[in-house]
């Protein structure tokens, strides 16, 4: 809670993580002071603009007026976060690329299907992966609500070969850790994953990987 969190502020501690709309309430509290940083990371940049958390970034970095080293991680690197950046490492930055040089393993073969009409997708898929005979296979969508559905439909059908789960930002990382073992012991064969439950994924051996939703 955020008492509690106000209380250790108030015992003193080194490094502070937290949403912005957190940081910025404690700001306005004044339980939390901005003028005596050294270190100012803004992680999953691109994530966090894309829920228009932007102005509240902004604002916190506009808080702070000592001399900082300001670090900023993000999957993509567009026209916006750049300008952020510019404005403040007062144009004193170095641009690291930390991504593999093969974003893909090298033998993988990539298709993708066009779909008229969304009621067609789910027998599609089903189509998709009957021809295709995965035998272990990760299944990536954009929503845990999708997630939940699309799990719930192929527990439910008949004569359907495959032990299926799910992983979404809802779980604990204990219920996390353990499905993910039991797909890495293949006593699961068919996961479903949300975008952001799935980062920092390290499965061997995974034949099939499905797009249900785009990227």
């Amino acid at each position: 809670s955020i008492n509690n969190q106000i209380t250790k502020l108030e015992r003193g501690i080194n490094i502070i993580i937290g949403t912005p709309g957190r940081i910025i309430d404690l700001y306005k509290r004044k339980k939390l002071r901005l003028n005596d940083m050294r270190f100012v990371v803004v992680d999953e940049a691109d994530r966090m603009f894309d829920m228009g958390f932007t102005p509240d970034v902004k604002y916190i970095l506009d808080q702070i007026h000592t001399n900082y080293q300001f670090m900023l991680f993000s999957a993509t690197f567009d026209n916006g976060i750049r300008e952020l950046v510019k404005k403040y490492s007062k144009n004193e930055f170095k641009f690291l690329n930390l991504s593999r040089d093969e974003l893909t393993v090298g033998n993988t073969r990539q298709f993708y299907y066009m779909i008229d009409q969304y009621r067609d997708k789910f027998r599609t898929f089903l189509k998709i992966l009957r021809r295709e005979k995965a035998t272990h296979l990760l299944v990536f969508v954009n929503t845990k609500r999708t997630a939940t559905w699309l799990s719930g439909k192929l527990k439910h059908l008949n004569n359907f070969d495959y032990k299926v789960d799910l992983i979404s930002g809802d779980l604990s990382q204990f219920q996390r850790e353990k499905i993910l073992k039991a797909f890495k012991d293949h006593r699961i064969n068919l996961l479903i994953a949300t975008d952001v439950a799935a980062r920092g994924l390290d499965i061997d051996n995974i034949s099939h990987v499905f797009n249900y939703d785009i990227p």
